[in-house]
């Protein structure tokens, strides 16, 4: 209940959509000028932080609504094209968001960029995991997870990193090879294309990877094996139906009817995991499924929920809005940056704070709230998989998609990132990796993973000039 009363009170931040797209049409500078007698330098120096505040603010709903819809119709559609849906729009606010600072002409608009790519995977790793884990900690105290699940998640999640800092470690080699005047940012392969493109490429088919894997479940052995094992045993069934006897589901496979009780023991339990092939689901699907008990159990019914046809189309509509609100936003909010750093060139130096701070925190905040949700009710696995999964999906598919963008529009994103993030996110990463193995969580773990967040912040704030 108290989540629909804050989702609620989010909600009011929609209102400020209108605001910031009728600024210009209204020319609302003009009417302060003239009607309040306001002074033109102030309201051109003001004006730009209120676009920039109003713009943010609104991404932070429309992302919620972007999840909804995309939640509705994976009910609907089902667990794969509902994964599907879930890694296409999981990360639609940072690629809108890049896409817009990166295109927009913005002074070190790749830093920013650089460092919202680095920030994702700091704040889910650090502010994500460890806020998630004190709110489940403070409910429940001592929380348990199942460790293969969490491995699975966060050895991807380290091999995505890895990839992603192979064009910095390039540049740091002695014998580098670097084409044009860029230097190290325009390090060329043979053919003349870039090495980020070859690199985009093999990310995205990476990415199709992983979406078989995760998502689609593709050749995973203990799985297809299960499932066989289970086919087989409804098989049986239905023969021995059809001749009149109908025999325990224990009794049909071998080493149930075991002389020694440990072995029946074991026998019964491989059977209860063999009857449950999906039990090992995508990590999303896993939160739409918790977030479909809560409402059962809170005997909260959907609108529409007896038409699911008539469903489908409102959730996809509301999708496609959501969506379209999120491009405007962002190339406002790109805009207003734009404004601001060029009428202030001492806040130049504030894009590390920008790119690897302030920006995930407002487009992750659906995220850190739906992993706050499963870690009190005692699902840290569902919490550990969205926060890896979310980071995974941006390096995979959001990284990639920039590359390419910018390259193929004469905005190239070279990823080459200051030694600085690469220690960041690298440290963020092997903590996350060294937390998922130990099969619990404790409040005193998030605390320490907040606190490291807090202390990048304050060093990404006050950092020197260059």
């Amino acid at each position: 209940m108290e989540g629909s009363v804050l989702k609620r009170k989010v909600n009011l931040f929609l209102f400020f959509i209108p605001l910031v797209l009728l600024i210009e049409p209204l020319k609302l500078d003009e009417l302060l000028v003239d009607r309040l007698a306001l002074s033109e330098d102030v309201v051109k120096a003001v004006l730009p932080y209120v676009v920039f505040s109003l713009s943010a603010l609104s991404l932070i709903p429309l992302a919620g609504f972007v999840e909804s819809a995309v939640e509705e119709l994976a009910e609907l559609l089902g667990p794969f094209i509902g994964g599907l849906l879930h890694t296409t729009f999981g990360n639609v606010a940072e690629l809108f968001i890049g896409l817009s600072i990166l295109l927009s002409g913005i002074p070190h608009a790749s830093e920013i960029v650089l460092g919202s790519i680095g920030g994702v995977i700091v704040r889910n790793s650090l502010l994500g995991l460890g806020v998630s884990t004190i709110f489940g900690s403070w409910r429940n105290g001592r929380m348990k997870f199942d460790v293969e699940n969490a491995t699975e998640y966060s050895t991807v999640f380290v091999l995505a990193v890895v990839g992603l800092c192979l064009p910095t470690i390039v540049t740091l080699l002695p014998n580098a090879h670097a084409g044009g005047e860029g230097g190290e940012s325009s390090l060329l392969l043979p053919g003349g294309i870039p090495l980020t493109v070859y690199l985009a490429i093999v990310l995205l088919l990476s990415y199709l990877a992983y979406l078989g894997f995760a998502v689609f479940r593709l050749g995973e052995g203990y799985n297809l094996v299960d499932f066989r094992k289970q086919r087989r045993l409804e098989r049986l069934q239905r023969k021995q139906a059809k001749r009149g006897f109908v025999p325990s589901a224990l009794a049909t496979l071998p080493d149930t009817g075991a002389l020694f009780e440990e072995e029946r023991e074991s026998a019964e339990q491989r059977l209860q995991a063999t009857a449950q092939p999906g039990k090992r689901v995508y990590a999303k699907a896993g939160m739409l499924e918790h977030k479909k008990r809560m409402r059962e159990a809170r005997g909260e019914r959907g609108l529409f929920h007896q038409y699911p046809v008539l469903r489908g189309l409102v959730a996809a509509l509301v999708l496609g809005i959501a969506t379209a609100g999120v491009v405007a936003m962002s190339e406002h909010f790109a805009e207003s940056i734009e404004s601001i750093l060029k009428a202030n060139a001492d806040l130049q130096h504030y894009e590390f704070f920008l790119g690897l701070i302030l920006i995930p925190v407002l487009t992750g905040v659906v995220e850190l709230y739906g992993s706050i949700s499963a870690a009190r009710e005692n699902r840290m696995e569902i919490a550990m998989a969205v926060t890896a999964g979310a980071t995974i999906q941006m390096i995979l598919l959001v990284v990639p998609i920039l590359v390419i963008v910018g390259q193929t529009m004469g905005h190239p994103l070279d990823l080459v990132f200051k030694p600085l993030n690469i220690i960041i996110f690298c440290a963020a990463t092997f903590i996350f990796m060294l937390l998922s193995r130990d099969g619990e969580s404790t409040w005193l773990e998030g605390t320490q993973l907040s606190t490291l967040w807090l202390l990048i912040a304050v060093v990404a704030l006050f950092l020197p000039p260059r």
